[in-house]
C-alpha cells in the first residue's frame, strides 16, 4: 500500500466512528503489514485491544513497538496493567512520567483504590473535584465516599463528613454510608441505609433490569450481613440463598455469600460437612477481586473449619509455610492471623496450662513474632494475670526496640502494640510508665509520615499537653502544629495546639488556629454561667483520702480509740441451737470415755466373760518394793498330759 494510502487510512480511522471493535483491530493490522512502523495505527491497534478486554496482547505490542511508542500510550499501559492486576507496576508508570494529565489522575485513583492505598486515592479524587468537574460531578462524589467507607473499615477514622452528609437520593451514596455505618458498628443505621438504597436501585430508570440486578446485589450482601450481626438469621440466609442460585456466573458478591451461607446453615456437631463446603467456595477466590481483608477472612475461616475437622497437620505445614517466607515482624493482618492459626493447629485444640505452656515456648522461640506474643498475652489476660501479660509484650517491645532497622522500629511503635502497652501499663498502675511510652513513639512519629499513625499520634501529643514538662510541651505543640497543617477541621487538634502553645509560647497562637475553634457562645448555649458559679463547687475528695469516724475518737482524750475485735466461738458443724455441746468433744476418740474398741482383745475379753467360759486362775507376785501384780496362773504340766512317743520297730 502507498504512503499516501497509509495516510489516507489514518485519517479515515480517526474521523470514522466505528462501534465494531473487530473491525477497527482488522483494520489496523491490515495497514500495518506495509507499514508496521505506523504510530498512529499501532495506537488505534493498542486501543481496539484495549476495548475487546485483550489486554495481554494490548502490552505486547506497547512493548514491542519501542520506546516512542510506549511514551506516547502510558495511559493505556496503565490502564491495561490495571486491569491485569500488576498495581505496583501500573503505579510505576504513572508516578514516572507524571500525573499532569486529567485522564492518568482517573488511572492513578483507581490503581490506588485496588491497591487498598485508600488515602491517596481519596486524595486523587478531591483533586479531581476541585478543577473542571463539571460533568464528572456526580461520579466524582461517589468515589469520594467509596474511599471514605474503605478508610472506615480499615480503621482510619476519616469518614466523619461522609456520616454526617444527610441522605441521598443516589443509591451508591446510600450504599457507601451504610458501609461507613456498618464499619463503626451502627448495625441500625446502616440496615436503614441499605433499604433505601435497594430501594433507589430498583426505581432508577438509567439502568436496565440486568444492570439493576448486577448493582442489587452487593447491597443484598451488604444486608444480609447486617441482619446476621442483629442476630437475625432468619432474614439473613433467604438472602444469602437468594443471591448463590440469582446468577449463573459467580461474582465477589456470591462467593463471600457462599461462605457466610456455609456458616450459618451447618450444624455445630458437623466440622466435616463445613470444611468441605468452605473448600469449595474458598477455591475460585484467587480468580476474583476480593480486596486483602476479605480474602484474608475466607483463608482464615478454612483453616479453622480444618482444625475443628482435625486436619491440623496440612494447616500446621501450609502456615509454617508461609510464616517462613514472611518477614518478621509485621503488622500485617493476615501474617498475624496465620500465626494465631499455627499455634492452634500446633496445640491441636489443647486448654488451660498446657495450652499456655505451648505458646510461651513458641513466644521465646521466634521473640519477633507479633503473633505468638499477642496470642501469650491474651491467654494471660483471660487468666487475669496481667502482669505476666504485661512482661511477655514487653519481651517483644524490647527485642524491636534494640534492632536497628527501620521496619522493626515502625512495628515496635505501631498504633496497635503501643495502645496495648499503655493500656496494661494503666491496668496496672503505672502511669509514669504509660507517659513514658507515649512520650516515645510521639518522639518517632514527630519526623515521619504520619498515615495510619495519626490517631495514635493525635492521642498521645493531646496527652502530653496535660504534662506540665517543658519538653513535653514542646514536643507536643511542634507536632500538634503539623497536625493541624494536615487536619484543619479538627477541632480537637486546634484546642490541644491553643493549650500547648498557651504553657509553652503564647506569642506563636496564630489567629487561623483560634478561628477553627467553635465560638463559646456555641457551646455554653443559654446556660447561666453566673448562677453557676454562685452556687460554688462541689469538691470531690481523693480516693486515697479516708474519714475518721466521730464514735471512734474519744471524748476525754481526744485522740482514736482502737477498738478490738470480739471473737466468737467456735461451734460444731451440726450443733443445734439450745443443746448442750460434749465436753470431751476436743478430746481423741480413744481417749474418750464412750470409745470401745473394736479389735481382737476386746473380742478375747468378751468371750472371757461369757458364762460357762473357761475359769482363769490368777496369782499374785510380790515386789521388791512392796506391793503386787495379778498375773494368770499358768498351769502345771503333768506327766499325763504328755503323749508318749512310739518306737519305731
Amino acid at each position: 500500500m502507498p504512503p499516501d494510502s497509509l495516510g489516507f487510512l489514518s485519517k479515515l480511522l480517526q474521523a470514522a466512528t466505528i462501534f465494531d471493535h473487530e473491525e477497527v483491530l482488522r483494520n489496523a493490522i491490515a495497514a500495518l503489514q506495509d507499514n508496521q512502523r505506523d504510530n498512529i495505527v499501532q495506537h488505534i491497534q493498542i486501543v481496539a485491544l484495549l476495548k475487546l478486554d485483550r489486554f495481554d496482547n494490548a502490552l505486547s505490542v506497547i512493548y514491542e513497538s519501542g520506546k516512542r511508542l510506549e511514551s506516547r500510550c502510558v495511559l493505556e499501559k496503565a490502564y491495561a496493567l490495571y486491569k491485569l492486576g500488576r498495581l505496583d507496576e501500573a503505579a510505576f508508570a504513572l508516578e514516572s512520567h507524571g500525573l499532569g494529565e486529567r485522564s492518568l489522575q482517573h488511572v492513578a485513583a483507581q490503581v490506588a483504590y485496588r491497591a487498598e492505598r485508600f488515602v491517596k486515592a481519596n486524595a486523587i479524587y478531591r483533586l479531581l473535584g476541585g478543577s473542571d468537574a463539571a460533568c464528572e460531578c456526580n461520579d466524582l462524589s461517589i468515589n469520594v465516599s467509596a474511599t471514605e467507607a474503605q478508610t472506615e473499615w480499615q480503621g482510619f477514622s476519616n469518614a466523619s463528613t461522609l456520616l454526617l452528609e444527610p441522605l441521598s437520593d443516589t443509591f451508591e451514596l446510600c450504599y457507601n454510608m451504610a458501609c461507613a455505618h456498618l464499619a463503626r458498628g451502627s448495625y441500625k443505621t446502616a440496615n436503614k441505609l441499605l433499604q433505601r438504597a435497594a430501594e433507589l436501585c430498583n426505581a432508577s430508570d438509567d439502568m436496565t433490569e440486568e444492570e439493576k440486578k448486577a448493582e442489587s446485589m452487593p447491597i443484598m450482601a451488604q444486608q444480609a450481613y447486617v441482619y446476621t450481626l442483629l442476630g437475625d438469621t432468619e432474614k439473613s440466609i433467604p438472602l444469602y440463598q437468594s443471591l448463590v442460585t440469582s446468577r449463573d456466573t459467580e461474582t465477589e458478591a456470591v462467593l463471600v455469600a457462599k461462605n457466610n451461607q456455609s456458616i450459618l446453615e451447618t450444624e455445630g456437631d458437623e466440622p466435616f460437612l463445613l470444611q468441605r463446603r468452605l473448600a469449595i467456595s474458598a477455591s475460585p477466590a484467587t480468580d476474583f477481586g476480593l480486596f486483602s481483608y476479605q480474602s484474608n477472612m475466607l483463608t482464615f475461616n478454612l483453616s479453622v473449619a480444618e482444625i475443628r475437622a482435625h486436619k491440623t497437620g496440612g494447616v500446621r505445614d501450609r502456615t509454617d509455610r508461609i510464616l517462613k517466607q514472611s518477614k518478621q515482624p509485621t503488622t500485617r493482618q493476615d501474617i498475624n492471623l496465620l500465626s494465631v492459626v499455627n499455634v492452634a493447629a500446633r496445640t491441636r485444640r489443647w486448654c488451660g496450662q498446657k495450652l499456655l505452656r505451648k505458646v510461651v515456648k513458641l513466644s521465646k522461640k521466634y521473640p519477633t513474632n507479633v503473633g505468638f506474643a499477642i496470642t501469650t498475652t491474651q491467654l494471660y489476660l483471660r487468666d487475669k494475670n496481667v502482669e505476666a501479660a504485661l512482661s511477655a509484650l514487653e519481651l517483644l517491645l524490647d527485642c524491636l526496640e534494640i534492632s536497628t532497622e527501620e521496619d522493626d522500629r515502625r512495628v515496635r511503635f505501631s498504633p496497635g502494640l503501643t495502645a496495648l502497652a499503655i493500656s496494661l501499663l494503666r491496668a496496672r498502675g503505672r502511669e509514669a510508665s504509660a507517659k513514658a511510652e507515649l512520650l516515645k513513639a510521639a518522639t518517632y512519629w514527630r519526623e515521619r509520615p504520619l498515615a495510619s499513625a495519626a490517631s495514635l499520634v493525635r492521642e498521645a501529643y493531646l496527652e502530653l499537653v496535660k504534662s506540665s514538662s517543658s519538653a513535653h510541651l514542646a514536643v507536643a505543640a511542634s507536632a500538634l502544629q503539623r497536625l493541624h497543617e494536615q487536619e484543619r477541621s479538627s477541632p480537637l487538634v486546634s484546642t490541644g495546639l491553643v493549650a500547648a502553645l498557651a504553657m509553652s509560647d503564647g506569642s506563636r497562637i496564630e489567629g487561623q488556629v483560634l478561628t477553627d475553634l467553635p465560638a463559646v457562645w456555641g457551646l455554653i448555649g443559654d446556660t447561666d454561667v453566673h448562677a453557676l458559679a454562685g452556687r460554688g463547687f462541689a469538691m470531690v475528695l481523693a480516693c486515697n483520702v479516708t474519714t475518721q469516724r466521730q464514735s471512734d475518737i474519744s471524748e476525754s482524750t481526744g485522740e482514736r480509740v482502737i477498738k478490738k475485735r470480739k471473737r466468737h466461738g467456735k461451734m460444731p458443724k451440726n450443733s443445734v441451737e439450745g443443746m448442750v455441746p460434749d465436753a470431751e468433744r476436743w478430746m481423741p476418740l480413744r481417749d474418750r470415755t464412750t470409745y470401745r474398741s473394736r479389735g481382737r482383745k476386746s473380742k478375747k475379753k468378751g468371750a472371757d466373760s461369757i458364762q460357762g467360759g473357761v475359769i482363769r486362775e490368777e496369782e499374785t507376785l510380790e515386789l521388791v518394793g512392796g506391793g503386787g501384780v495379778k498375773v494368770e496362773k499358768t498351769p502345771a504340766v503333768g506327766s499325763a498330759n504328755k503323749k508318749k512317743k512310739k518306737s519305731r520297730k
